[in-house]
């Protein structure tokens, strides 16, 4: 009886929690017992570097983004233009970030958690608590991970949506062969008009 409650009161509150937000197709929502989602960048042996093209408030910027897993909860990016100027190098975590350089335009605070924020949701490794049921049984899995939801296809994440305030504030989409690293990541920001595409070049082992 103590199991069915505990049980039910976790069903009720997931529900109540996403009541302002309905994910396409989801029908409900069950327990799920710490599934890891986005195992995608856990190894410390290299940086990877990707092409990147980013519109932001309709200005257009292209250069690279090196990224590097200093370990499972740490995580360091470095966007470099196509001149050769860095426009930021970040330190993100779980619970924050830190910065290394920041150029003078990107230097607001509001612009910092934003770029944070995109890229510890690429890269972070979470474990999910609970699972969307949809009727169609042959929908690919969605879990939810604080107020994160992943969808996996072939066991490993394909798409991401973050909420915040009952709607979607960001959305990533990856491309990438089974459960080798992402060839291709596009985020689109729901709030501002940001978007960004990265497209994997090469591996750096001097990172």
């Amino acid at each position: 009886m103590i199991r069915f409650l505990t049980f039910s009161a976790f069903v009720v509150f997931l529900l109540s929690s996403c009541r302002s937000y309905q994910y396409l197709d989801a029908v409900g929502v069950r327990p799920e017992n710490a599934k890891e989602v986005n195992t995608f960048f856990l190894d410390t042996s290299t940086a990877l570097i990707y092409r990147a093209k980013v519109e932001a408030f309709s200005k257009p910027i292209n250069g690279s983004v090196f990224l590097k897993t200093v370990s499972p909860q740490e995580h360091r990016v470095a966007f470099v233009n196509d001149f050769g100027q860095t426009l930021f190098d970040i330190s993100i975590f779980s619970d924050g970030h830190k910065s290394h350089f920041i150029a003078p335009e990107l230097a607001k605070k509001s612009m910092q958690e934003t770029l944070a924020d995109i890229f510890r949701i690429i890269t972070e490794r979470r474990f999910a608590n609970a699972a969307l049921i949809f009727k169609d049984k042959q929908h690919y899995p969605v879990y939810i991970a604080g107020d994160s939801y992943y969808k996996l296809k072939r066991n490993v994440v394909d798409n991401i949506v973050t909420v915040r305030g009952g709607r979607e504030q960001l959305v990533v989409d990856f491309n990438s062969p089974k459960d080798a690293i992402p060839e291709q990541i596009e985020v689109q920001h729901k709030k501002y008009p940001l978007k960004v595409n990265l497209i994997f070049e090469r591996y750096d082992q001097s990172k």
